[in-house]
């Protein structure tokens, strides 16, 4: 039932068969199908209050709570395929933006070692069609959060959010700026830009002015962080974005403890960690005019 579309967002074999066997014992349960049936029903009406549903879900199978999650996105994903049909929408955008279900469960298999997700509100916008995977990054439509960026953008006006996925293919700056331009090509034919020139941001640690250098020097990171002006970076004192670095969440007390400094970007952030230093995240505001980023 999930099984050939885990194969088709690059989900491994052998966890598709564990996630199609977990839906089948819920579905078994006239109490957890009715959950799943309205969970799904809701989520496509707007309402994404599902935490007490699959936590119930989860408590009546025995399944963990970071599978049934991942198993009722998957299942609500076949659903999604024909809304993208009937907005004209292909299934190779449809492949390349829930491919991310992917990215998160390999993730939570590193974290946790749990067939799963632990990110179940990020998908929200993915079932209203207001996120899409264009290239190498994600794009969402979006409203600029602060009062004024340069005398250009106001608060509340039209900007279109980026975000990165670990999707492992390459992050260099041709991929970075090819995305781009299929970004701005796909949006202006959708009727969501109007203008001629884009305002893409981008919300993550990776611009973080404090840890830009425990990047190499002349990296893609690096590379992709200038393209953007920082706008309130902060400091995050419990580090949420260990992980991304690690594989682990941050546990002051623990430390180091038991975690591979095998690479030199680990490496890096131990030694500027256990420093007192912090991670930190950063909002970052670029224009781009279909073809190039504007200075």
């Amino acid at each position: 039932m999930i099984k050939e579309l885990c194969s088709k967002l690059g989900i491994p074999k052998d966890s598709a068969e564990y996630l199609e066997e977990c839906l089948f014992k819920i579905l078994a349960d006239k109490t957890c199908a009715d959950l799943l049936l309205k969970g799904e029903e809701s989520l496509f009406e707007g309402d994404f209050r599902h935490d007490a549903m699959l936590e119930e879900i989860s408590s009546l199978s025995g399944i963990h709570l970071f599978t049934v999650n991942l198993v009722f996105v998957l299942y609500c994903a076949r659903s999604l395929l024909y809304v993208y049909r009937g907005q004209g929408l292909s299934e190779e955008l449809f492949c390349d933006t829930m491919h991310d279900l992917a990215c998160k469960h390999r993730e939570c298999v590193t974290v946790y070692g749990i067939d799963g997700i632990f990110t179940l509100k990020w998908y929200n916008r993915f079932f209203l069609c207001k996120l899409f995977a264009i290239g190498r990054l994600q794009y969402g439509v979006n409203e600029y959060i602060y009062d004024d960026w340069r005398g250009i953008v106001k608060r509340g006006d039209l900007v279109f959010d980026c975000h990165i996925p670990s999707s492992g293919q390459p992050f260099t700056p041709e991929a970075v700026e090819d995305s781009m331009k299929r970004a701005y090509k796909f949006f202006k034919e959708r009727g969501e830009l109007k203008e001629d020139v884009m305002t893409i941001i981008c919300h993550s640690y990776l611009l973080y002015p404090e840890t830009l250098h425990l990047f190499p020097e002349n990296g893609n990171v690096r590379a992709f962080a200038k393209l953007f002006d920082p706008v309130d970076p902060h400091e995050e004192p419990e580090n949420p974005n260990f992980w991304r670095i690690f594989g682990k969440q941050y546990d002051e007390k623990c430390g180091f403890d038991g975690i591979e400094l095998n690479t030199s970007l680990r490496r890096n952030f131990a030694k500027y960690i256990s420093d007192g230093g912090k991670m930190g995240l950063t909002y970052g505001v670029l224009r781009f005019d279909g073809k190039k980023v504007l200075d």
